[in-house]
């Protein structure tokens, strides 16, 4: 290309710029799971780039840009060579150039797709993600479903009427695996229905998906507690007993069994999916003291042990899951006061980070999933 500068009363002035060669390759793509501390793959075939001139052989490197790294952070990695997802990726996406290089001189660069949302490490549910675990339903008093998204401070969007009729209203995930997070409403008869969310803030037909669990005294949604890639849902009965019962991916169940025994111990049981990072699910407790337990699972529907991570909680009217709210990769709280405040308690890497505020007034809902 040659720049010619005209301008009158001057000698014109010519620049002309160096030859540029221009290359072409086949696709770039990352392979791997999008977890903190697993290891991500580039995939490129060397071989496919075209337009190298004869006997001479590129450079090639791999640069990760996530949350931590960028071009600027150093030298690329070479081919065979893997990325490290880090803590600090946690939230969000990850994605690879591979940047070509002959005698000095970039002559081409490949961009891959972006992976999904980097959690730590296996998503909390199967449909949580970055979109989805940020989502918080809310019925009042008269009935009305209400659904807030990321931002709080935005108006709530309506979802439904008639819901006073159920005393249990929770979320399993994607109980029938069609792509969209669905709720289920226990009535005081013992009837479970199931509500198939359609994907445009609103329901498909309703289904009863059980009967007779008017004797369970808490219902909770840990996700894939057995990890055979289903849903499921705990429950517990008068008598204190855990028992599992496994979806079927199809809105359905599989035979249930008890996991656990003296569980009335607790005012209050919930699961924020995996809290400790070993991509089970697990399940936290309150008791009327105060203190909050972590009863870490094994994956396979058992446990491996349980213990004491937070006191002072009995001064709250209401504890569940927040999901991913500060997209830092870790499940956390939210806490309603006495007061009706709402308070954030984000958890990482096994500790607490300090509390926020979320708003006033939380109190005056009779459900909050």
């Amino acid at each position: 290309m040659r720049v010619t500068t005209v301008t009158p009363g001057f000698t014109s002035v010519s620049a002309e710029s160096e030859p540029y060669l221009f290359v072409t390759s086949g696709p770039i793509a990352v392979s791997g799971k999008p977890w903190i501390n697993s290891a991500l793959k580039a995939s490129f075939d060397v071989s496919s780039i075209k337009g190298i001139p004869v006997g001479t052989t590129p450079k090639v490197e791999f640069f990760w840009l996530t949350n931590s790294t960028s071009y600027s952070a150093g030298t690329g990695l070479p081919p065979g060579v893997d990325y490290v997802v880090k803590d600090a990726d946690g939230g969000g996406t990850v994605r690879v150039t591979a940047v070509v290089s002959l005698g000095g001189k970039v002559v081409g660069r490949f961009v891959s797709d972006s992976t999904e949302y980097v959690t730590n490490p296996a998503p909390s549910r199967n449909y949580v993600n970055r979109e989805v675990s940020d989502f918080l339903m809310a019925r009042t008093s008269d009935g009305r479903l209400w659904m807030w998204g990321r931002n709080f401070g935005a108006f709530p969007k309506e979802i439904g009427t008639g819901w006073n009729v159920f005393d249990k209203i929770f979320s399993p995930g994607d109980f029938n695996e069609d792509g969209h997070a669905d709720v289920l409403a226990r009535k005081p008869s013992g009837e479970l229905w199931m509500y198939p969310a359609d994907g445009q803030y609103w329901w498909k037909p309703a289904s009863l998906v059980g009967v007779g669990w008017q004797g369970m005294t808490e219902l909770i949604a840990p996700g894939d507690f057995d990890s055979d890639g289903h849903d499921d849902v705990l429950a517990r009965n008068r008598d204190g007993r855990l028992l599992l019962y496994p979806g079927n991916g199809k809105g359905g169940w599989l035979a249930p069994r008890q996991v656990g025994a003296g569980w009335n111990m607790f005012n209050r049981v919930f699961s924020t999916g995996d809290f400790d990072g070993d991509s089970h699910a697990d399940i936290l407790a309150t008791n009327a003291g105060g203190q909050l337990f972590l009863y870490s699972s094994n994956g396979k529907g058992g446990w491996l042990g349980s213990k004491v991570i937070g006191s002072g909680w009995q001064s709250f009217k209401g504890v569940f899951s927040a999901g991913d709210r500060d997209y830092d990769g870790w499940t956390d709280i939210y806490g309603i006061d006495g007061a009706g405040y709402m308070y954030l308690y984000p958890f990482k890497s096994g500790s607490w980070k300090p509390r926020t505020l979320v708003g006033a007034d939380w109190d005056v809902f009779t459900a909050l999933f």
